[in-house]
């Protein structure tokens, strides 16, 4: 008879881990409702300063998909006079992980431009490229 020592173990491990995962997706779910039906333009980055997100709002303003804002997509809405300054201050704080607060001139779906509310951009200690707090 083959005894299999460690199964049962092995058996609570997975289960533990997929009442995990399943939190995680409920987590997820849940933080992109809010974020889906806050009044304000929402946007995450990843620490390759792509943007990975951007909130319902924020694409019925633009006009634009997901697919299209992906990544640096979002910077076509920016006002050419606007979009430099935009992407050094993004840069220069991002590089630094720091709060920082900007204004800039977005184009709205129907192509008329309106000045962005500010903006205050949060750094997440917790989102270092280690995963460790600095």
């Amino acid at each position: 008879m083959t005894r299999f020592s460690g199964s049962r173990v092995g058996s609570r491990d997975i289960i533990k881990r997929n009442h995990a995962e399943s939190a995680l997706r409920e987590s997820e779910t849940r933080s992109r409702l809010v974020a889906d039906t806050a009044p304000v333009l929402i946007w995450m980055s990843d620490t390759d300063k792509l943007c990975a997100y951007f909130n319902q709002p924020w694409l019925d303003f633009t006009g634009r998909s997901l697919e299209q804002k992906m990544g640096n997509g979002w910077a076509e809405g920016v006002h050419p006079d606007d979009l430099q300054a935009c992407l050094d201050t993004c840069t220069h704080h991002f590089d630094r992980r720091e709060k920082f607060r900007m204004q800039y001139r977005l184009r709205r779906h129907d192509w008329g431009v309106r000045k962005s509310p500010t903006q205050l951009f949060n750094y997440d200690p917790l989102d270092t490229p280690s995963g460790s707090e600095e």
